[in-house]
């Protein structure tokens, strides 16, 4: 009883008037029919629309009312639907096109400062909302950050049982001002994405501190696999089911006022309540026309990697659906290496686990895996180095989003035994090398399952193993545990995949624990 109190006590709707926020586009649509033209919040001063696409625009309007769309001479019309949606396509833009947004119905909106760029999605828990004031070399990053081509959205963290139509944020361009609360990773990504490709580049930040994957799928989506039923379902008297009444308060104040409360962001630590996260934060992004999505999350989700091998395809089938891109470019940041932090105590083996449930998804077309397994904090959950996570993403996106040369690090392929040893194949192995020393990180078992460390060298872009304690092995792994030691690179100083040679032959998840 003393836990329900606590809860029932923090679920708290600050009074309304508290914040003054864009009136919902629900709201919106159901006026009468003088209501003004209306975009979403995406559509904004300082804006970055994608170049070389589809560029949609997007709104509420009257019924049947015409809307007229104008930019850097791309002109288009439509009416529209009865319930005053409205979609014009501008066409193909070409890169570093720019000048006012110009949107005309019974009334003119003009969006200043647009141009048209890259825009790319940049979404997680923590460690993808860490700031740049915080991150290793903060201090020359914010001092040689002016750049008016770079601009990023940040999406407010937020929470609804209701797929919303808009969101609270605002474009900004990068600057001493603005760049220290933004995302390390996602700015630095999408940085050398304009070294690289010399363009404007347009970052859309959604990230949420603590975040479970559930959280970041449509409910719909997540209710068609019963298996998944128990992995997402809300439990009476749970702290989900108490997030879930305080999250139907707040989406009632959605409705009632356009002075709505916006505060379940700070009063919890976690969102608990499978699908709220996409609902209010990627829901509302689903109609803009992006290049592709950075993914940088896992640590909520440690210790269930066989719901998380589940839950993450799932995830990127859906926001794929959902964007209506195709096979629109998925990369993300496997879990770096970690022990302990205040608070934190995985179990044996449990992020190994998950970085093996996440690198699964690789089996899924135009996904790309950034190896992280060298760059964590043996003690801290939020490693500094950043910038070197935000270099390997952009290496990865200028293969798999702009065709350009293959940017991957070793990928384990297959295994076989021979004369004792057992001898590992590798996709992009050119170069095959350790990094300092001996080879370090690799172990072997026979038919027991007891693994044992093991010696390994390379030997023509192989790595043989083998180990006097196990005379017929039958298995090998590689960088299995959550702090490893391993030094396994190939020829562009990129670092192997941890890998478990039985999770990858027979996909069997009681192997390799």
């Amino acid at each position: 009883m003393q836990f329900e109190e606590q809860r029932m006590n923090k679920i708290k709707i600050r009074p309304a008037a508290a914040f003054l926020l864009p009136l919902p586009m629900t709201l919106l649509l159901a006026l009468p029919a003088q209501a003004r033209v209306t975009t979403s919040s995406l559509f904004s001063d300082n804006m970055i629309l994608q170049a070389n696409s589809s560029a949609r625009i997007y709104g509420s309007a009257a019924p049947h009312e015409t809307v007229i769309v104008n930019f850097a001479g791309h002109k288009r019309s439509a009416s529209a639907d009865v319930h005053g949606h409205w979609s014009v396509d501008l066409g193909k833009l070409r890169t570093g096109e720019k000048g006012n947004l110009k949107i005309q119905g019974n009334n003119l909106l003009v969006i200043k400062n647009v141009l048209a760029g890259e825009v790319w999605l940049c979404a997680g828990q923590s460690n993808m909302a860490f700031p740049v004031q915080k991150c290793s070399g903060a201090a020359s990053i914010i001092a040689h950050g002016e750049n008016s081509e770079i601009r990023v959205f940040v999406v407010a963290p937020d929470m609804s049982n209701k797929q919303q139509d808009n969101i609270v944020g605002a474009w900004k361009i990068c600057n001493r001002k603005s760049l220290p609360e933004f995302s390390a990773v996602a700015y630095l990504f999408g940085k050398e994405l304009h070294q690289s490709l010399n363009c404007p580049v347009g970052i859309i930040q959604a990230a949420y501190g603590g975040s479970g994957i559930k959280t970041w799928i449509s409910i719909d989506v997540l209710s068609k696999d019963k298996s998944l039923s128990k992995a997402v379902s809300v439990q009476p008297n749970s702290p989900a089911q108490y997030m879930q009444f305080a999250i139907e308060e707040e989406d009632k104040s959605r409705i009632a006022s356009p002075e709505r409360s916006h505060s379940l962001a700070a009063k919890f630590d976690q969102p608990l309540v499978p699908g709220t996260l996409f609902n209010a934060m990627i829901a509302p992004l689903t109609g803009f026309t992006i290049k592709g999505i950075a993914w940088y999350q896992g640590e909520a989700d440690a210790e269930d990697s066989a719901s998380y091998k589940k839950l993450f395809p799932l995830l990127i089938g859906d926001w794929r659906q959902r964007f209506k891109e195709g096979k629109i470019p998925f990369l993300f940041v496997q879990l770096p290496n970690f022990e302990t932090a205040k608070g934190c105590t995985p179990t044996k083996n449990a992020w190994a686990q998950l970085r093996d449930a996440q690198s699964q998804s690789l089996r899924l077309e135009n996904t790309a895996m950034v190896v992280a397994i060298d760059l964590g904090e043996a003690h801290d959950l939020h490693p500094k180095i950043k910038d070197v996570v935000a270099h390997r993403l952009a290496l990865l996106a200028q293969e798999k989003a702009y065709g350009r040369a293959h940017f991957s690090g070793p990928i384990f392929a297959n295994a076989k035994v021979q004369d004792g040893s057992i001898i590992c194949s590798f996709q992009s192995a050119t170069g095959l090398h350790p990094k300092y020393g001996e080879l370090e990180g690799f172990e072997i078992c026979g038919a027991d399952r007891k693994y044992q460390p093991a010696a390994a060298k390379v030997v023509n872009d192989q790595v043989v193993v083998q180990s006097p304690k196990v005379v017929s092995p039958i298995a090998v792994r590689y960088a299995w545990a959550n702090n490893p030691r391993c030094n396994l690179y190939n020829g562009l100083n990129l670092p192997t995949a941890p890998f478990c040679s039985e999770r990858h032959a027979r996909d069997v998840n009681e192997n390799c624990k």
